[in-house]
């Protein structure tokens, strides 16, 4: 009964690399499309200069 209990742990560590490869590249995109979209749309956070009242 050795072999479940590494292959369990085999497969815990792969859903755990799995997972946080997916959070950075989410995160990498999420960076990437926010920039992309204050560029676009001249949204700035910090700055809000193009409000037009």
């Amino acid at each position: 009964m050795r072999w479940a209990i590494e292959h369990r742990a085999m497969i815990a560590v792969c859903i755990a690399v799995i997972a946080l490869g997916v959070l950075a590249s989410y995160q990498v995109l999420y960076k990437a499309t926010h920039r992309r979209l204050k560029h676009w749309f001249g949204i700035d956070d910090a700055l809000p200069i193009r409000q037009k009242h």
